[in-house]
């Protein structure tokens, strides 16, 4: 599996974390964008893993 993958898996795990943070200040304009973020970032996991035919964390 090539090396970018775990830089999404990475990005997505930040993207999640940035999500928890917003909520928990109550910032709702950065919560969404986090949202819409972490959204894309499992979008693209999950098309990887159907391309390789594994199921990513």
């Amino acid at each position: 599996m090539p090396t970018w993958v775990w830089m999404v898996v990475q990005n997505r795990d930040r993207a999640a974390a940035s999500l928890k943070q917003a909520v928990a200040r109550g910032d709702r304009e950065a919560a969404e964008f986090s949202r819409m973020w972490l959204a894309e970032r499992q979008a693209v996991l999950e098309r990887v893993g159907q391309r390789y035919g594994v199921q990513l964390p």
